[in-house]
């Protein structure tokens, strides 16, 4: 059931919990590990120790990028690859499914694609 906005005084279309759904999918992401560094009872021991620390490699990056540094490219770069490659290995190894049942790996796979595309130009433009 919809719970009413409190400012507007009618409901804002929350689902799941009570969370709308885009703070839902960024908090699935970037929520500070619940479970100290195995947040996913699911998943390999390896997958937990990679995932519990990417939210802080995805900061360092974006702070890197922002003070116009090529290390930011490259960890971005470096975070993409290593990224898709743990949650290939998650769907195919672990969830035994495939690549069309996981519309979350198919956008993984095309903004690494994106990333690591684009990567080479922007990398022209940052300094050391």
């Amino acid at each position: 059931m919809d719970a009413p906005h409190p400012a507007l005084g009618r409901p804002v279309g929350l689902r799941h919990g009570g969370r709308p759904a885009l703070r839902r999918r960024f908090c699935a992401r970037h929520r500070p590990p619940q479970h100290g560094l195995h947040p996913y009872d699911w998943a390999p021991g390896r997958l937990n120790l990679y995932w519990s620390p990417l939210a802080l490699f995805d900061a360092l990056a974006a702070l890197f990028l922002i003070r116009g540094k090529r290390r930011g490219t490259d960890l971005a770069c470096a975070i993409m690859a290593t990224d898709l490659a743990a949650n290939w290995y998650a769907v195919y190894g672990v969830h035994h499914s495939n690549l069309a049942a996981q519309p979350g790996l198919r956008r993984l796979t095309v903004l690494a694609v994106l990333v690591l595309g684009t990567a080479p130009v922007i990398r022209q433009h940052r300094t050391n």
